[in-house]
């Protein structure tokens, strides 16, 4: 590893200046960034007169894949989280993910549902196929049962394919309850 502060030069607009710039900021290597305009003879002593060009020390590296290559080989990543830090698994199994769906899709349409009265009947001139069996629960709630019943279900359909449920983390509970035990009988 170089002990030398690195340069390297570059020109604004140039994508392979930002390639370039993005391989030493994701190797957490320190540099110092110049613009050809300013440092023209530099840059055309130094090399060809093209950026981006990498200087460390007397070692000189022209292009973009060239200095990925050469930030690979002599410098280490450095981390930027902490080391017993694992990245979160925002993704739900498929068992999961059905309760969320099947318990936020009854909550909704229920809530919608059972808040009807029945005179919300007399607006509809279409009677379709589950009509039958929608008529006997109109009513069946009272309002304020009823908008709870919609928002807790459309929370629960909106963040079914997500670890991070408010209804979970309000209840204390970062995971479905049962997601354990099913996936212990690789239902997923």
């Amino acid at each position: 590893m170089s002990e030398t502060k690195l340069k390297l030069y570059v020109t604004t607009g140039c994508d392979y200046c930002a390639i370039a710039i993005n391989a030493l900021a994701s190797q957490g290597v320190d540099c110092h960034l110049l613009a050809r305009a300013t440092h023209q003879e530099e840059v055309n002593t130094l090399g060809d007169g093209s950026v981006p060009m990498l200087v460390d020390g007397d070692k000189v590296v022209l292009g973009a894949s060239e200095i990925v290559n050469y930030l690979d080989e002599n410098f280490e990543r450095k981390s930027f989280t902490k080391e017993e830090e694992k990245p979160k698994d925002w993704n739900v199994g498929f068992s999961e993910m059905k309760i969320r769906y099947f318990t936020g899709f009854f909550l909704f349409v229920y809530g919608i549902v059972g808040g009807l009265d029945e005179d919300f009947l007399s607006f509809i001139d279409v009677q379709f196929w589950a009509m039958d069996a929608i008529v006997p629960l109109m009513g069946t709630l009272n309002k304020g049962v009823s908008y709870l019943m919609v928002a807790v279900g459309f929370v629960l359909l909106w963040t079914a394919g997500t670890r991070k449920c408010p209804i979970y983390i309000a209840l204390g509970k970062s995971t479905c309850p049962d997601s354990e035990k099913m996936s212990s009988r690789g239902d997923e």
